[in-house]
């Protein structure tokens, strides 16, 4: 086999983009890619090799689209992500997390969120916020 590590990044990347687009179960996706690379060392260890070869990449692919669930799907219930559609006026408050980004227009903060009110009812959140402050 040529390239091995081009055609494990290639998996990896397909993986990624999937994992992106859709919104598969976290644990039945970790089971997915623990099974298949238990079946891919058995497999190898037996003699076969190309069976041992296609779990492989099943555990690539699927590894993938686990950490992509784990960065982008899985948010505790009271992230602020999920406060995104409030229409109104809303108040945020938090600690400032980083060091501002002045520029000569506008000044962004990252803000760790504690809580968002939103109509009088105050929230416990958690989470950061990006937030631009115009000059």
């Amino acid at each position: 086999m040529r390239a091995p590590a081009l055609y494990a990044l290639i998996l990896f990347v397909l993986g990624i983009v999937f994992g992106s687009y859709t919104a598969l179960p976290t644990l039945a996706v970790l089971a997915v890619a623990l099974l298949s690379a238990a079946a891919a060392i058995i497999y190898t260890l037996v003699g076969r090799l190309l069976l041992g070869r296609i779990m492989i990449c099943i555990t690539l692919f699927s590894s993938a689209v686990f950490l992509t669930n784990l960065n982008i799907h899985d948010f505790a219930a009271n992230h602020i992500s999920h406060f995104t559609h409030l229409s109104g006026r809303s108040t945020v408050v938090g600690t400032v997390d980083s060091e501002p980004d002045i520029r000569p227009t506008k000044t962004f903060l990252t803000v760790e969120a504690e809580s968002i009110t939103c109509k009088g009812i105050a929230l416990p959140t958690s989470g950061r916020i990006r937030i631009r402050v115009a000059k």
